[in-house]
């Protein structure tokens, strides 16, 4: 960055604000500031502006094809929303303001990047102009969501508040599914070729609709089981299509521990394995799993059989046990799996 202009020289206050940015970008910094001393006032007011202008030239994304001094400045002397356009970001006020919540130390340059495209998602643009103060693990959930029009306020702070990059892998394949269920019926020919000859019927009973939004965590969760078990036909149902990801699905851990012949089903894939094994409604049970009402197990010898435990004043029991196609099952088999139920909750409760 060619200097045309005397060197500014920082003062503490300036250089302490400098301190606050991400360090790969402070010696950069510097160097705009004394460049460009009208530009100054950005590194206070609106950090996502200063570090878009400090890497105008490498940040490929933006679609410059000229990037120098001049440039610079004359796009200092525009409004805002301008220099928003410039970079990539909406233009509008709004989203000027948006991007003055943001705190210098989340301004991470790929970060940045990736939150563009959710502050062209309504919903999120709604969500983010009623925060306060915006940090790295807001921006983060809000560029996971950007494919994702029905997020509500609660449901977005409900997982800025439970955060973890292991977790919001997961969510984000899972809320992307959910939502696009709830759009209009323009989208399920593009979804759903997977899910057999009966998808219309199904979808049909679905209350679709622009606006419908997704409440909490919680309200994903069920939402995508029930949607899920819907749409699911076993018969046309082909793991290793390119919606395998529906299979992948991770239940909550067990609430007790399996032993050789009787396993926690934890996962969609072994659910529908075991749907397809014993022939039987299991498919139905995921949404209830999902929500702490009760656990599925496999049930391996004395003969196979299908496991669903609930708990009842603080113990655990067997609901329903049954064999293929819903068969009942022998004596020894129900032996088997009530003293397995009381040796494990003994052991537990004596630990």
């Amino acid at each position: 960055m060619t200097d045309h202009h005397a060197a500014l020289v920082l003062n503490d206050a300036d250089t302490l604000q400098i301190e606050r940015y991400p360090i790969e970008q402070r010696a950069a910094l510097i160097a705009f500031a004394s460049a460009f001393p009208e530009g100054n006032d950005l590194i206070y007011t609106n950090p996502p502006l200063a570090v878009a202008l400090v890497n105008a030239r490498a940040w490929d994304t933006f679609g410059l094809t000229t990037v120098d001094h001049r440039f610079i400045s004359t796009l200092l002397r525009q409004r805002r929303r301008k220099i928003c356009a410039a970079f990539g970001f909406p233009s509008c006020e709004r989203v000027v303001r948006i991007l003055s919540k943001v705190q210098p130390q989340a301004c991470y340059v790929d970060l940045l990047a990736r939150v563009r495209g959710a502050l062209r998602n309504l919903s999120l643009l709604s969500i983010l102009s009623h925060l306060t103060i915006i940090g790295a693990v807001e921006l983060t959930v809000a560029a996971d969501l950007v494919d994702c029009p029905n997020v509500s306020f609660t449901l977005y702070a409900d997982l800025v508040m439970h955060f973890t990059r292991e977790s919001n892998e997961e969510w984000r394949s899972i809320l992307r599914q959910t939502s696009n269920l709830l759009q209009p019926r323009r989208d399920e020919n593009r979804l759903f070729e997977w899910a057999g000859p009966s998808r219309d019927e199904m979808l049909a009973r679905i209350a679709h609709g622009d606006g419908r939004k997704l409440r909490s965590v919680m309200h994903v969760r069920r939402s995508y089981y029930r949607f899920w078990n819907r749409l699911v036909d076993l018969t046309t149902f082909d793991p290793s299509n390119d919606y395998a990801d529906l299979a992948d699905i991770q239940f909550p851990a067990a609430p007790l521990p399996g032993i050789d012949i009787i396993q926690p089903i934890h996962s969609g894939a072994v659910l529908v394995d075991e749907a397809r094994a014993m022939g039987h409604c299991v498919l139905d049970y995921a949404e209830h799993i999902a929500v702490g009402c009760g656990y599925l197990y496999r049930v391996l010898n004395p003969e196979r059989a299908t496991l669903w435990i609930a708990r009842r004043n603080s113990v655990w029991g067997i609901e329903q046990l049954a064999g293929v196609r819903n068969q009942a099952v022998s004596l020894a088999t129900k032996y088997t799996v009530e003293s397995w139920l009381r040796q494990t909750q003994s052991l537990i409760h004596n630990v």
